[in-house]
Order: structure tokens, then sequence, then C-alpha cells
């Protein structure tokens, strides 16, 4: 039998978010101002407080910092020993909870000791066994809360990754992507400049050394103007699909509280049992508790027929409602059972107040479990709105556009030029060779904007068929295309034309390459597997270029550059 969808959600407790210090560190503050607030209510209810206002709040925050201390301790040795593969294996709930336990009892236990040592507390015994049944129970719920709320935004990250990716696949399947006017201005001022470097050349020489004078142009422009704009504009790529924002996540939780009400109910009174038996009694504690959480579960009901539709008004009436009911709960309970000395009104509803506030809003969070995909893909858009998801595409869009663009500049015109640069090079140029070359400059330079929207049409046949007029002469390419090729989408058909002149550019310019091979197919889920293989000298050592950076991009990693036994240098990669 299958696992229902509510067993594999409570499996990924023990995932890769299972015990992950970013996510327990934000929980930090909020333990450690609720145990400041908990534990400071009995003394100041005292007549005589072990000591003043400030010496007694500031030992209880140092023993809650060697508390959490000795617990960081504990979990990072288990993190990175039995738990070591938890991401690969996940551990099994019920070790999750026993373990979840014995960090909660750790924690009672060390703040104990810490309060005994700075001498709050006489009774070093007493002080533990008052602290470790209720830190245990917080632990036991907190700790896989903490897990299954990194586990659901990383879902939620997906899904949201996911509808980008599909509006932007759906943009730019059958078309090139259009320049942005910034990089249309770019491409402007790049041809100018080179135009007049070139032409400054020609008025001043008139001899032998104007090939190599053009050449050495040439070289210096792709190198001091050309890589550093491909490189600024390559930056972009970098600047991954925006992740959520801390009011983003907040969302599903801020609107939707009141729908976790049972949740919130339930384990608000077995966390909250162990603190309150210790001031009334096993019996009596029993009955609080259930009544705080008939509070709760009642008092969020009511609270449901309010739905707020601005996102500041929800929060305010999140905040505000997790109040009202703090101060219900600790009303009720003394109107119907009677006072008790050992409670501060006002640290007790404020220690209350930020515990059933971290409650709901994890429980909240976590309820969209239970939901089917059509329920969370509305949600999705209701929560999150078009808009958000639109700015999103766009960024992507951006993305792309720049990453297409850096491309073209360091592949197709650099590689252009400098097999110009090359063809000066090869040996003494008469005049009519020397005005080709020139010629073909001008026509580079000329032709840059409608280089990139001819190589945006994504046409295969074509493109190829000028990179290999573009080194002829220096190397001869064999091609072993699949037929299947011609069929792919635009992108795909883009990023290959890209992939291959910046791979055969490489083994022509660093590898110095007189043969390359060039294999392209289909595989059967619709991946591309390319294999180019030279017999140049092998791969140059050194700090990776924009190529590879390229290479790893469209991969995603997926790509891999050897030097061959028999010498030359074969790159794989699939995308």
């Amino acid at each position: 039998m299958s696992p229902t969808k509510e067993e594999s959600f409570l499996a990924a407790a023990g995932g890769k978010f299972f015990l992950d210090t970013r996510y327990l560190l934000l929980t930090t503050p909020l333990v450690i101002t609720t145990s400041l607030l908990t534990t400071s209510a009995g003394y100041f209810s005292q007549t005589e407080p072990p000591l003043n206002t400030l010496g007694l709040l500031s030992a209880i925050f140092l023993a809650n910092i060697f508390a959490l201390s000795i617990c960081a301790i504990w979990v990072l040795v288990f993190s990175k020993t039995i738990f070591r593969n938890r991401a690969r294996n996940p551990v099994p709930l019920f070790w999750v909870i026993i373990f979840s336990a014995s960090v909660g009892a750790l924690k009672g236990a060390m703040t104990g000791l810490g309060c005994w040592l700075l001498q709050i507390e006489s009774d070093l015994g007493s002080t533990i066994v008052d602290r470790v049944g209720q830190t245990s129970l917080l632990g036991t719920w907190l700790i896989p809360a903490i897990s299954l709320v990194a586990h659901r935004l990383s879902v939620l990250q997906a899904q949201r990754d996911s509808l980008v990716a599909e509006r932007v696949s759906n943009t730019l399947i059958e078309s090139g992507i259009a320049q942005t006017r910034d990089n249309q201005a770019s491409l402007r001022a790049f041809a100018d400049m080179a135009k007049y470097e070139l032409s400054s050349i020609g008025r001043s020489t008139n001899g032998e050394d104007s090939a190599n004078q053009y050449a050495s142009a040439i070289r210096r422009l792709v190198a001091e103007q050309l890589r550093p704009l491909s490189h600024r504009i390559w930056e972009q790529e970098n600047k991954r699909i925006s992740s959520f924002s801390l009011s983003e996540i907040a969302r599903q939780a801020i609107f939707s509280f009141t729908q976790a009400r049972t949740v919130v109910a339930v384990v608000y009174a077995i966390t909250a049992f162990p603190s309150i038996i210790k001031s009334v009694g096993i019996s009596e504690g029993i009955l609080r508790s259930i009544l705080a959480g008939a509070v709760i579960q009642v008092g969020f009901w009511l609270m449901s027929e309010f739905r707020p539709k601005k996102y500041w008004v929800a929060t305010c009436w999140f905040l505000l409602a997790n109040l009202a009911v703090s101060f219900l709960t600790f009303v009720t309970g003394e109107i119907v059972f009677g006072y008790v000395s050992a409670f501060d009104e006002f640290q007790t509803v404020l220690a209350v107040w930020l515990w059933l506030t971290q409650l709901t809003f994890i429980s909240a969070f976590l309820f969209g479990v239970r939901k089917g995909s059509s329920e969370i893909k509305q949600e999705f858009a209701d929560l999150y709105g078009s808009e958000t998801i639109d700015r999103a595409v766009r960024l992507s869009q951006a993305r792309i556009q720049n990453r297409d663009f850096a491309n073209y500049l360091h592949g197709q015109v650099q590689n252009k030029l400098l097999a110009v640069a090359l063809g000066l090079e090869k040996g003494e140029a008469t005049k009519e060779e020397l005005e080709q070359a020139l010629a073909l400059v001008e026509n580079i330079l000329k032709t840059l904007d409608s280089g990139f929207q001819t190589l945006n049409s994504g046409d295969l046949e074509s493109e190829l068929a000028k990179l290999s007029n573009q080194w002829l002469g220096f190397v001869r390419i064999t091609w072993n295309l699949d037929s299947h090729l011609k069929n792919l989408e635009t992108r795909k058909r883009i990023l290959l034309i890209q992939l291959i002149d910046e791979a055969t550019s490489n083994a022509i310019r660093h590898g110095l390459a007189k043969n390359v091979f060039v294999l392209a197919k289909v595989l059967s889920d619709q991946k591309i597997n390319l294999e180019v293989i030279d017999d140049g000298i092998g791969p140059r050592a050194g700090k990776a270029g924009l190529g590879s950076t390229f290479f790893n991009s469209v991969s995603k990693g997926n790509w891999d550059l050897v030097q061959e036994s028999t010498g030359g240098t074969k790159l794989t990669l699939q995308f």
C-alpha cells in the first residue's frame, strides 16, 4: 500500500532539513524570550525574588545561552555522525521524535543547571525536573515542525519556480529573444570604438607592419573591450530566479491561521500542561490545559468569520487575534479555577502570546499539505498573486536575454574577430588579403545586431555552415548530427549552436587543434548529448573562463572536459 499524502509529508521530518542549523537558529531568539518570560514570571510573583529585575533576567538569559550551546553541540554531533545521510535516507519518524525529545530534555536540564550555577535556584534536582517535562514536549513538537516547515517551503519554492519556468517556456519556445535596449546600446558603442581604433591604424601606417598592427588591434579590442563587456552582462546570469521574501512566506499562515485551530489547540494544551502542573497539581493542570485548548478552538472559530483582503490588515489581525486568545486563556483559567499567585499576569500572557503566535504560524503553514494539487495551484495563485509570478518571469526572461547576448559577444563576435586576427598572423599578408580581412571585420561590426537576431532564429544548418566557413583554413570540422535535432524547440537549437561554437573555438584557439569532430544527438528523454573531440594539445590549466561558466549553466553541471589518452580533448555535455 502506498503511503498517504500526510504520511509522505511527515516522512520529510527526518529528511535533509532535519537538524538544519539555519532553520533552528531562526527560532532561537523566540525560545530564549519565551524561557525568560516563563521562568521570571514565577520569581517576580514571589515576595522576595532572589535577584533584582535586571540581575534575574541576565542570569536567566545566560542560563539559556549555556543550555542552547550544549544543545547545539548535541545536534551537530548527531547530524555529522548517525544522521549524516538523512538527505538520502530520511530518519524514521519514530527516531526523529525520540531525538527531538532528547534535545528538549537536554535544553531543560542544562537551563536548570545554569540557573543553579548562577544561584537563582537552590535545589538542583528540583529545578531540572521542573523543566525537563515541558521542554521535552516542546522539543518533540518544535524540531520536527521546523523540518516540515523548511520542507514545505522548498516545495512551494519548487512550485513557484516551475510556474515561472512554464510561463517563460511558453514565451520562448517558438521565438528568439529580442535584445534589450541596453544590449543594443552596448553593441553600437563597441562597434563605433572598434571602427575608430582600426581606422586610426589605417591613417597612420602604410607599410609592411600593417597586418600585424591590425591583428594586434583586433586582439586588444577583444581582450580590453569585448571580453569585459560580455563578462559584465553575464553577471546577470548569477541572479537566480527570486526566492520567497519573508512577507511572501508568511502569507499562507497569516491568511489561513484559523483553519489550523484544532491542531493549535491540541498542541498548546499538551505543551502547556507541564508548566501548569508545577503550580496547581496534576488534576487541575489537566483541566486548565483542556480549558485553554477549548478557548483557543472556540476563539479562532469565532475569529474565522473575519476575512481581511489586504495583507497588512491580515497581519495585524493575526497578531491581535493571538494576543486576544492568549489573554482569554489566562483569564478564563483564573475565573474558573481561581487566582494562582505563581503566575505573573503580564509576563504569563506575554509568554503565552509568543508561544501561541509561533505555534499558530507553523501549524497554519503546514496545514496546506492536506490539499490536492489543484487546490494548491489555486491557493498559490490567490495567495502570492500573479504580480509576484509575473515579476519572476520578467527576471527570468531578462536573465536568459543577458546570457544569450553575453555568449553571443563572447562566442560569435569574439571568435569571428579572432579568426581574422589569426589569418593576419599566419604570414605576410598581401594588400588584397589585408583588404579582404578588413572588409570582413567591417562586415562583422556592421552586422552585430542582425547577427544576434539571426542566431535567435535557431537555424541550425545555416549557423553551423557559417561556423565551418569561419574557421576554413585553420581546422577541419567533421559533423555527425542527429536528424531529429531540427525538430527541437527553438531555445534548444539556439543553445546547441552556442555550445558548439564555444567548444570549437576553444579547441582551435586554446588547444591549437587541426581537426574537430562534433557529435550531437537527441536522447530518449529529449535531452541533447553533445560531444566535441579535437586533436589539440589538451585542456589548458588555469582559472575557468566564461565558456566554462556557460557550459555549467546550460547543463546544470552535467558536463566533462578530459584529455584523451591519444592526445587532444573530449568535451561531453548533456542539457
